[in-house]
């Protein structure tokens, strides 16, 4: 899911997760790893990210999915949950307490947002 960045998630994470007992432990988890093994765990090979569904809205903790193309021939969407938190007016990835966001489950065609 970080194919388009050029930096891993070990660098975005101070950034773009929210400060929670979750993001301390996924980060413990991720320091255990090289940069080349985290680029691994993060960007497998073709999976493109290709857009995002709101789930919910609630202006404190809105959940948004985000959606995955995989397969020989991008075939199989995927999608990531994601609960959001506000923080110093820009939106963060709030994990869960053991530093997860959740399981993929399956998205039909048409039923996300488009990045692009």
């Amino acid at each position: 899911m970080f194919e388009h960045v050029e930096h891993s998630p070990l660098q975005l994470y101070p950034t773009y997760v929210a400060d929670t007992p979750g993001k301390r432990v996924a980060l413990e988890l991720l320091n255990g790893h090289s940069e080349s093994e985290i680029a691994r765990i993060f960007s497998a090979p073709g999976v493109e990210t290709v857009g995002f569904r709101v789930d919910d809205w609630d202006p404190a903790r809105p959940s948004v999915t985000v959606v995955t193309r995989t397969g020989d021939h991008g075939e199989s969407l995927r999608g990531w949950s994601f609960e959001l938190t506000r923080v110093a007016g820009d939106w963060r990835v709030r994990l869960d307490d053991a530093g997860v966001t959740g399981d993929a489950s399956p998205v039909d065609p048409g039923d996300y947002t488009p990045w692009w």
